[in-house]
């Protein structure tokens, strides 16, 4: 059975819902070269640049904690 230790939390077994709540990012493509980018969740509107193709875009990341 997989563990994984998140910060302080243990998740035991493959909850993907639980290890998807504590992971403080998500992935998003450029949206020039489709490169995957690691973005902050929960920090409202933000802008990238992509270290690519130096692509610059703005994605709402969610509500602000």
């Amino acid at each position: 059975m997989p563990s994984f230790v998140i910060g302080e939390d243990t998740v035991e077994g493959l909850d993907t819902k639980k290890i998807d709540s504590l992971i403080d990012y998500e992935l998003t493509k450029c949206t020039n070269c489709d490169a995957k980018l690691r973005v902050p969740k929960n920090k409202g509107k933000i802008k990238i640049t992509c270290p690519k193709c130096k692509t610059s875009f703005v994605k709402n990341t969610g509500t602000k904690k």
